[in-house]
């Protein structure tokens, strides 16, 4: 959300995805619930959180596309991994139009983008911030040969470039490998 944010704030029109329930929560209240549950049982920390969130962010994030779960965001955590959204002013943006969320990405055909709901919408850029779980290869269907495995300091890396679609997708661990300098080289200056 925080790339969504930057974007907005330096006057691009931005939309997000947001394709599943998350817990939008501000970086007090995460340092809250973590000095409390030092000292109290984790759903009662995940309820005081929770109803500061509601208190912060009201009730109805749904009105804007965003679903909350149906667990705590420290039962989560806990169970899952999945850390809830530390919000630095995107809800507020949201609230205010200026960033439009959809539910997920049904398919990218140059610059146009179809979301799952039937709603399409020309980008002069999409970013690719997937977080936990990308759902890429399902609605590009496969990697058109187009995808390249390179060893760095030990570990695979990924490469993927999908030039029917018009972008290509560097994660940063093949930006890391790669280094600073070969960078430019990978974007196509306009």
């Amino acid at each position: 959300m925080e790339i969504a944010l930057d974007l907005c704030n330096w006057g691009a029109r931005t939309s997000l995805v947001v394709r599943s329930p998350v817990h939008i929560l501000n970086e007090w209240m995460v340092k809250l619930g973590m000095e409390l549950l030092k000292y109290l049982p984790l759903d009662l920390v995940d309820n005081i959180v929770l109803t500061l969130s509601k208190i912060k962010y009201g009730n109805n994030l749904s009105d804007y596309g965003i679903q909350r779960p149906g667990k705590g965001p420290f039962f989560l955590k806990r169970a899952t991994g999945r850390s809830p959204v530390i919000d630095v002013g995107t809800v507020s943006k949201i609230r205010a139009g200026e960033i439009e969320v959809f539910p997920s990405i049904k398919k990218v055909n140059g610059d146009h983008v179809q979301f799952a709901e039937g709603a399409t919408k020309s980008y002069d850029a999409v970013v690719f911030a997937t977080g936990y779980k990308s759902t890429v290869r399902k609605w590009l269907k496969d990697d058109g040969g187009c995808s390249m495995k390179m060893e760095c300091r030990n570990r695979e890396v990924q490469i993927t470039g999908k030039e029917k679609t018009g972008f290509t997708v560097l994660d940063l661990q093949a930006a890391d490998c790669l280094g600073y300098r070969t960078m430019p080289k990978l974007y196509r200056e306009t």
